[in-house]
């Protein structure tokens, strides 16, 4: 397991569910609710397994600051 500063960017390879979820210190069961209403990051199906590039977490989470920002607190929640 890939372990991660608060202020730490992730490595340039694919992450892995948990990567992500500690990265984001998101639980899992609501990282799977927000990529099953598909309402999180852009995720890599390869086998049976899903993984994420670095860049398309942090472009899914500049997207959650401007939605914040905007007045939409909810996180990933269509209005």
């Amino acid at each position: 397991m890939t372990t991660f500063k608060a202020s730490a960017k992730p490595p340039s390879t694919l992450l892995t569910l948990r990567d992500l979820c500690q990265y984001t210190q998101t639980p899992a069961s609501t990282m799977y609710q927000l990529l099953s209403r598909g309402a999180g990051p852009t995720s890599l199906k390869i086998g049976r397994n899903l993984r994420f590039r670095p860049s398309d977490i942090d472009a899914w989470l500049d997207g959650l600051a401007h939605s914040t920002a905007a007045g939409d607190a909810t996180l990933g929640r269509d209005s």
